[in-house]
């Protein structure tokens, strides 16, 4: 009876250690797909986050507004505006001519400031102003166009038009060319600055300077890339080239 019972007892144990080296066998396989898919799936967001954070540290942002975009210049926070209050501005268009009597063809009143270069490449900008309260801090109560400047080369207003002034655009002073905007009007005047001749060639990048400035200091800016850009907001442009009657944009 005792060696029947070995046996029973031998041939359970062998009948258990076979189950349990088929269930061990049978696990990796039988294992569900979505543990290891899940595994790999919480790995993905965080390689993706390194590589973003790489490429954002390798890219610098451009701050700014496009000329789709308006800037509220307000004394109280800006300096060098020229007057006290609130000021909206707009950029209608920006366009390259080869030169100020090309640029005559196209802007009607356009005048040249003092030491203006009229035979070099020029920029002329179709500017919206929306005079909230803004009042001018000069005797004449007339607005001075310098308070905007092209890059970072703080290149002036030295051409300037305004057209609903039916007969001629004043100049005041030197390098200073007035408008009258009484409080709660708008009007479009076209300003003007002197370029590079490779900007009307296109030849070469504009390289961080194809934007216009509002008031502010030498002093308040900043390194983005190989440019300079200001620390208070100002309009990026999408410029055009005029050659005759071709038009072709060089957009930023």
């Amino acid at each position: 009876m005792k060696n029947c019972k070995a046996k029973l007892l031998s041939i359970l144990l062998i009948v258990c250690m076979s189950g349990l080296f088929a269930l061990s066998g049978c696990q990796p396989s039988c294992q569900p797909p979505s543990s290891s898919s899940d595994d790999g799936q919480g790995a993905t967001p965080n390689s993706k986050t390194v590589e973003e954070s790489e490429a954002d540290r390798e890219t610098p942002s451009l701050p700014g507004v496009s000329m789709t975009g308006a800037l509220t210049l307000d004394s109280s926070s800006r300096d060098n505006l020229g007057w006290s209050g609130v000021m909206n501005v707009e950029i209608k268009s920006a366009t390259i001519y080869r030169s100020y009597n090309e640029a005559k063809d196209h802007v009607g009143h356009l005048v040249a400031g003092k030491d203006a270069l009229k035979d070099a490449p020029i920029l002329i900008c179709e500017v919206y102003l929306d005079n909230h309260d803004a009042k001018s801090d000069a005797q004449d109560e007339k607005f001075r166009a310098n308070f905007m400047f092209l890059g970072p080369d703080r290149i002036p207003v030295t051409f300037f038009a305004a057209p609903e002034q039916s007969e001629r655009t004043d100049i005041g002073g030197s390098d200073s060319m007035t408008f009258s905007l009484p409080k709660g009007d708008s009007t479009i005047i076209y300003v003007g600055f002197s370029v590079p001749q490779t900007w009307f060639d296109g030849s070469a990048d504009m390289n961080n300077r194809d934007y216009i400035a509002f008031g502010g200091s030498k002093e308040e800016y900043h390194q983005v890339g190989e440019g300079a850009v200001p620390n208070h907001d100002f309009i990026w442009l999408t410029a055009s080239v005029c050659d005759g009657k071709d038009q072709s944009k060089t957009e930023k």
